[in-house]
């Protein structure tokens, strides 16, 4: 795996904002581009680790994220 597709999902963002869970649509660009990073780290360690010869298992699919990082200024939680 390359940076290069790194930035191909990044660029897929928006297009997975308009189709995907309406709730996505609320997330701010950046916070989506670094949850994306996150998944593409977690496939990239996995793809290292086999390379070594590891033995690997898969990336499971969870219906759900529990921990979504938001480093936007004026961010307000109420």
């Amino acid at each position: 795996m390359s940076e290069y597709q790194k930035y191909k999902m990044y660029n897929r963002l928006p297009e997975w904002k308009k189709t995907s869970n309406p709730e996505f649509q609320n997330v701010y660009s950046k916070t989506a581009q670094q949850t994306v990073g996150r998944i593409y780290n977690a496939i990239k360690g996995l793809n290292t680790k086999k390379g070594k010869g590891e033995k690997v298992g898969k990336l499971r699919y969870k219906n759900s994220i529990n921990i979504i990082e938001y480093n936007q200024l004026g961010l307000k939680v109420d």
